[in-house]
């Protein structure tokens, strides 16, 4: 290993701090709940089922939907969700929910209250979500926090925010795209997306392998992080 990229892992574990409190944060029949020094495990409260739980890497910061409205989906063991809402939560704030409100989203002439898979900006400024717009993907957003418009980014199959390092905030998504020959089928292209709009390919699946390796290349390269603490 150089000692350029040294530098950058140095750079990312300043910028990190441990994430040993993601595995005391859990998602389990639908009720969120946390290791509390003083009071043992304790639960937060959103009048409702949750689902979609998102830790981020320093264990500071959560997220997730609570489940206003499903019916039972029968080629799946879990319901499919009409309607949802989300919330974030600090832990220095002791864990308490913060509902994200916003007009509802409209995708391809329809307006929707479905909101899925959401994960935190670094700096606490913005929540990105997903909406199941259609069957093989989904449309990505973003919405400030603090309230305002949700704005439309990409279609992706997958995606995560970068925590640390030279990049903090910027993004990483698995992109549906044109195959290079027909015969080989749908491609899957992974891309970088920064806080200025650029976009920049980074691989793809058939050459470079699954998007949880090529996210981890990539910030072992760069800094920071950008797992999938979730369940």
């Amino acid at each position: 290993m150089t000692t350029f990229f040294c530098s950058l892992i140095l750079t990312a574990v300043m910028a990190i701090p441990s994430a040993a409190g993601t595995a005391s944060i859990t998602l389990k029949d639908g009720v969120v709940s946390y290791s509390d020094p003083n009071a043992g495990r304790s639960t937060v409260q959103v009048g409702g089922p949750c689902a979609d739980l998102w830790v981020s890497p320093d264990g500071q910061e959560i997220a997730f939907i609570r489940i206003d409205r499903s019916r039972p989906n029968p080629y799946a063991i879990e319901p499919f969700i009409e309607q949802s809402t989300i919330f974030v939560a600090s832990r220095s704030a002791g864990f308490k929910p913060v509902r994200v409100d916003f007009e509802p989203p409209e995708v391809d002439g329809r307006h929707w209250n479905v909101f899925r898979t959401p994960r935190v900006s670094p700096d606490l400024h913005t929540v990105y979500f997903l909406i199941p717009a259609a069957g093989t993907s989904w449309f990505l957003m973003s919405a400030p926090i603090s309230g305002g418009p949700a704005k439309p980014i990409t279609w992706v199959e997958d995606y995560c925010v970068i925590w640390g390092g030279v990049h903090p905030g910027d993004l990483l998504a698995v992109i549906r795209g044109e195959p290079p020959d027909a015969a080989r089928g749908v491609a899957h292209l992974y891309y970088h997306y920064s806080a200025s709009g650029a976009e920049e390919l980074i691989g793809n699946r058939e050459s470079s392998g699954g998007f949880e390796d090529v996210a981890r290349a990539w910030t072992h390269k760069y800094g920071g992080a950008c797992e999938q603490n979730t369940n």
